[in-house]
């Protein structure tokens, strides 16, 4: 769910500070299809975000941290933080270089990782990108990056990999808000523990052509998102390549000032090393939607619907039909400002997921009270 952004403690500021606190309840902890486990955590997180224009530059600074105390599962306890570096160098209308550095831990749930200890991921990236107008509305446009992960506990290193990155393309710029690419992407994983990973496989090449798209459609209407043809190549390993049309669309609707609407549609493949099977074809559509109620309230809802569908041995030997998911998720909130440097939240989620692999069903309900501020 795509949420609007918070109000600023003064519009214009450089600097925004945050910081907050809160009670978080989950009826089924550990994601499980019977005896679940409940448990109460409470936690504390704090941020900075910094843009600073100067001259032809943007730079760009923005750190999150969360840390996590379960009031029965103390072993679970453990800090998620995201830090990121931005660069931007303008000249002229169209002319642009940028360059990303990020870092961040996050704590992942237990509805596909079934492990003893707290698990967590730490990914590492980093990008150039640039464009170089070459006609009125027309740019050439390049970029290349990397990303490494580090799963833990140790149990999952056999998921690490390294990801590059090259593509090239096309960019035109319609001078009315709308902008389109026309770009080819091609992407290497190498898995850090080749042979002892998903299916034995030591990693894949994968091309894309396709479109990204940012398309204001009229003032109360946008479309944003990448479609096109995804092809994926494995080089070792009992895995099936694919080749297929991939898509995430979204749409943001404002048909009044105090009303947001949120649709986004998908169908792509699952990340690198997401889940023990060659690949997870993900096809879904969720839609929220935020109403300014009053001056002081906003009331948030949204729903959910994906079905994933695991391609490739599930192990190193095969047991039983490919795992086939069907998730589905609803969530209500409503937030409240009473003076504009803070807001007190209450939120509410259904989670429920139906497999062919009853060892992953599940139903869950999780309850967060929260007060943040900002200055």
């Amino acid at each position: 769910m795509i949420w609007p952004s918070v109000a600023r403690a003064i519009d214009g500021d450089d600097l925004l500070v945050r910081a907050g606190v809160g009670l978080q309840y989950e009826t089924n902890l550990f994601r499980l299809p019977s005896n679940p486990v409940s448990d109460l955590i409470t936690f504390e997180s704090a941020g900075l975000s910094f843009v600073r224009p100067t001259s032809a530059q943007i730079f760009r600074a923005n750190f999150d941290v969360r840390n996590n105390h379960y009031r029965d599962n103390a072993y679970l306890d453990g800090i998620g933080y995201n830090a990121a570096l931005g660069w931007r160098l303008l000249h002229g209308d169209a002319d642009t270089l940028d360059v990303d550095v990020s870092y961040n831990r996050t704590l992942l749930g237990f509805a596909d990782v079934r492990t003893t200890g707290r698990p967590s991921v730490n990914v590492a990236a980093a990008s150039v990108r640039g464009g170089l107008q070459f006609a009125p509305r027309w740019s050439a446009i390049a970029g290349v990056g990397t990303t490494s992960t580090d799963n833990q506990p140790a149990s999952r290193s056999y998921l690490n990999y390294q990801l590059d990155f090259l593509e090239t393309g096309v960019r035109f710029d319609w001078r009315t808000g709308s902008v389109f690419d026309f770009v080819w992407r091609n992407q290497t994983a190498k898995f850090t523990e080749p042979g002892s990973n998903t299916n034995g496989t030591d990693g894949y090449n994968e091309n894309l052509v396709g479109v990204r798209m940012n398309w204001q459609v009229s003032e109360a209407t946008s479309v944003f998102g990448k479609f096109g043809l995804q092809s994926r190549d494995y080089t070792a390993g009992d895995n099936p390549n694919f080749t297929g049309f991939s898509y995430v669309m979204s749409m943001r609707w404002q048909p009044r000032a105090s009303l947001t609407i949120d649709a986004t549609a998908r169908n792509e493949l699952s990340a690198a090393a997401e889940i023990n099977a060659s690949y997870a074809r993900m096809r879904g559509v969720n839609i929220g939607a935020a109403w300014q109620a009053t001056g002081k309230t906003v009331v948030r809802a949204g729903a959910e619907v994906l079905n994933r569908n695991f391609t490739g041995t599930p192990g190193t030997v095969a047991v039983g039909p490919e795992r086939q998911d069907k998730i589905y998720g609803a969530t209500i909130g409503v937030a409240y400002r009473p003076i504009r440097t803070v807001e007190l939240g209450v939120d509410y989620r259904l989670d429920r997921r139906d497999s062919n692999n009853a060892s992953y069903d599940y139903n869950a309900q999780v309850v967060v009270l929260r007060a943040s501020l900002e200055f």
